[in-house]
């Protein structure tokens, strides 16, 4: 059973819909993705369902992300220490190619290239390195390109190029570092007609940051810094450990805290554990002065709970805990909260139903609200 959703840009803003749904059978397996445009050549049409009872059948609870940005280089990418500029940034990491053709008066047509990241040197928040590579008979052709980021802002040039014979197949990614020692220097291409080749045509995508904190989570009003922002709310929290004085280290289960309200200024996080009983810190992102911090609130216990509580009811059992310390230390007594790893978001989801006109059809459509813009910073205690 399928449905097909599109997302449809319109007076700048996004909407997603449902085009039609549909069913085939014969099948005990999913297709794969090179196989789906076949399997959608033979669907039945279905009814498109909107709610629960309405006949057919019809997507819900879709999530969604936004990439941070992204872009194409049409032109040839220049020359080390010249450099294409890409947007505004700090950390070379988040950029990624994603596709590239190689060029040159050396390249037969236009090759795409096969890309892979490249593990030396050490990509790092200044510098991180590409391969661009294709195959024209037996010999590889490949292209070294490197994300720079310089005074706040991200840049691509070309490094080297490089040759190398006897193959009948690119190399897998986990033999790159094998080719790249064989290969015979070339000339860069920074046009068609120059010797050697180059890269051109360069798309890439940047990601949204992430990190972890080693180390524990300070009390709250001291924080540990996470990154550059004005919204607390593009921050979640994905891992992270509860350790103290009065419990062993265990993993968390994390939980958004529904209060306070999510607002730009704050927003509330619960790791919960199960450690003999079910024990709890409580984390918030806060937003100051253009920066985002972490730090623990409170903590808390609930006995006779053998099993962590469910995303439905996580914040109702919170408030029925036993307060404890919030602790920064393993030796202190209390639970404090350690490697806690976050992601931060492009944007935030937002409630929008709008009827949006394309050639073809005139469609409503809505998305699940994930925010609240009403503000509040106050802190919730046991």
């Amino acid at each position: 059973k399928v449905v097909e959703l599109s997302v449809q840009a319109a007076n700048g803003q996004l909407y997603l819909s449902a085009q039609s749904a549909g069913h085939t059978s014969g099948h005990s397996v999913l297709p794969l993705a090179s196989n789906v445009s076949q399997v959608m050549s033979s669907l039945t049409a279905s009814q498109v369902a909107t709610s629960a009872d309405s006949s057919g059948h019809g997507a819900k609870v879709v999530s969604w992300v936004m990439r941070a940005a992204s872009g194409q280089i049409s032109e040839f990418v220049p020359l080390s220490p010249e450099g294409t500029y890409l947007r505004s940034g700090d950390d070379a990491r988040l950029i990624s190619l994603t596709a590239g053709q190689l060029r040159g008066a050396d390249v037969i047509g236009e090759s795409p290239a096969n890309i892979f990241e490249k593990t030396t040197p050490t990509p790092t928040p200044s510098s991180k390195h590409w391969l661009l590579m294709t195959r024209e008979g037996s010999t590889l052709k490949v292209v070294e390109l490197s994300v720079q980021a310089a005074n706040g802002q991200l840049y691509l040039s070309a490094q080297s190029a490089g040759h190398t014979s006897g193959h009948s197949v690119l190399p897998l990614a986990s033999n790159v570092s094998q080719v790249m020692s064989s290969l015979t220097a070339s000339q860069v291409a920074t046009s068609a007609d120059s010797s050697g080749h180059g890269a051109k045509v360069v798309s890439w995508v940047m990601r949204a940051a992430s990190g972890q904190i080693s180390e524990f989570v300070p009390l709250s009003p001291e924080g540990t810094y996470l990154r550059s922002g004005d919204d607390a709310r593009l921050i979640s929290l994905t891992a992270g450990q509860l350790w103290g004085g009065w419990i062993d280290q265990v993993n968390a289960t994390i939980y958004e805290k529904t209060t306070p309200t999510p607002s730009p200024s704050s927003k509330h996080w619960l790791l919960m554990a199960i450690s003999g009983t079910l024990k709890v810190v409580e984390l918030s992102v806060e937003a100051t002065n253009g920066s985002l911090y972490l730090s623990a609130q409170s903590a808390g216990y609930k006995n006779g709970v053998s099993t962590v509580p469910s995303a439905s009811t996580a914040n109702q059992v919170f408030s029925s805990l036993t307060a404890v310390q919030a602790v920064a230390l393993a030796t202190d007594k209390g639970y404090g909260a350690e490697a806690v790893s976050w992601v931060m978001q492009a944007t935030i989801n937002a409630t929008s139903t709008r009827t949006v006109t394309t050639s073809s059809s005139s469609f409503s459509s809505s998305s699940s609200s994930s925010s609240s813009l009403s503000s509040s910073s106050s802190s919730s205690s046991s």
